[in-house]
């Protein structure tokens, strides 16, 4: 795993977490809908049982929920490691352009404007920085 690959981490575990909690709130909103009854048709005493449909859109949502909660904990940890390890780094501009796009997420130009650096000049900080990290040998 590069650097890079490994800062990257992350990113794609914030990016899944809030994938997951997308569908969530599609399960919620689809578990509060009421299903709908056809009265086109004449219907003797059957009775459709709805309890077995939200039963288990509720399970997918228990299910769902606890995924998530294991996912957070995965991104804590992961991040908390990435912060050593970018804390490691002695050059503080290096840090610092490290911290802004793999702690803070920030795009590029962002980092360009927040550092007053030109961008060309920020990717040349971010190529020296990579050099730089010690990637725990547990992830190599």
């Amino acid at each position: 795993m590069t650097a890079k690959e490994y800062l990257y981490q992350a990113y794609r575990l914030d990016d899944l977490i809030n994938s997951y909690r997308r569908e969530l709130a599609s399960l919620k909103e689809l578990s509060l809908s009421v299903g709908s009854q056809d009265t086109s048709k004449d219907s003797v005493s059957v009775s459709k049982d709805n309890s077995a449909r939200f039963t288990r859109i509720v399970d997918s949502i228990v299910d769902l929920e606890t995924k998530i909660n294991n996912e957070i904990e995965n991104y804590v940890s992961v991040k908390n490691e990435i912060h050593s390890v970018i804390e490691a780094v002695e050059n503080n501009d290096e840090k610092l352009c490290l911290r802004y796009r793999y702690i803070e997420f920030m795009s590029w130009d962002d980092i360009a404007d927040k550092m007053h650096y030109e961008l060309r000049n920020v990717f040349r900080l971010h190529g020296k920085a990579l050099k730089n990290i010690k990637i725990p040998s547990s992830c190599q």
